[in-house]
C-alpha cells in the first residue's frame, strides 16, 4: 500500500498533516505504533512534518491513516445523528 501524493525521502504534505492533526490524538499514534513496529515519537514527528518519510517509518504512517480514516466515518455518523435530532427539535418547537 502507499500513499498518494506522498514521497519517501520528504515530509508529509501539510494537507496531510493538517489531517492528521485534526483526525488522530496521542492514542492513536500509540496504537499505531504498536501495530506497525514504528516508534511513538518517530510517528509523532511524521504527522506534524518534522522528519522526513522513509521505507522504515512509512508503514506507520499508513497505519496513523488508517485511523484517521476509521474517526472521519465515526465523527461523520455522529454528526448525521446530531443533525437530526437538531432538526427534529426545531420541528417540534
Amino acid at each position: 500500500m502507499e500513499l498518494k501524493g506522498e514521497q519517501i525521502g520528504k515530509p508529509v504534505s501539510d494537507k496531510l498533516s493538517d489531517y492528521l492533526k485534526k483526525f488522530t490524538s496521542e492514542q492513536d499514534r500509540a496504537k499505531a505504533s504498536v501495530e506497525s513496529g514504528v516508534g511513538f515519537h518517530t510517528l509523532k514527528s511524521l504527522a506534524i512534518g518534522r522528519i522526513n518519510i522513509t521505507e522504515a517509518n512509512v508503514v506507520g504512517l499508513i497505519e496513523l491513516v488508517k485511523i484517521a480514516i476509521e474517526k472521519c466515518v465515526t465523527q461523520a455518523k455522529e454528526a448525521n445523528v446530531t443533525k437530526a435530532k437538531l432538526q427534529k427539535l426545531l420541528k417540534t418547537a
